[in-house]
């Protein structure tokens, strides 16, 4: 299992816990594996983020996200909400 944190000013704003399964989904390695993970299953392209807007730990990954980042993600999150309705 590992785990995707998404955090913006000390506060955690989204976290996933990927099972076994969902890990092995995901193609690529190294930098790339955690690019697909945020983009598949946090909705986040974290290509443009440099090496000090993230921690890598052994199950887990935190990114420090973008204010600008943050705004899209809500936005988008809003949209599908009201897309379903």
């Amino acid at each position: 299992m590992f785990q995707l944190i998404i955090v913006h000013n000390n506060i955690e704003i989204s976290n996933r816990t990927l099972s076994l399964l969902e890990c092995r989904s995901i193609e690529g390695d190294g930098a790339l594996w955690l690019i697909n993970a945020f983009d598949k299953y946090m909705g986040l392209d974290i290509n443009s983020y440099r090496i000090s807007e993230y921690k890598v730990l052994e199950d887990r990954v935190i990114i420090y996200i973008r204010t600008e980042d943050l705004i899209e993600l809500r936005d988008k999150k809003l949209n599908s909400i009201f897309e379903k309705k």
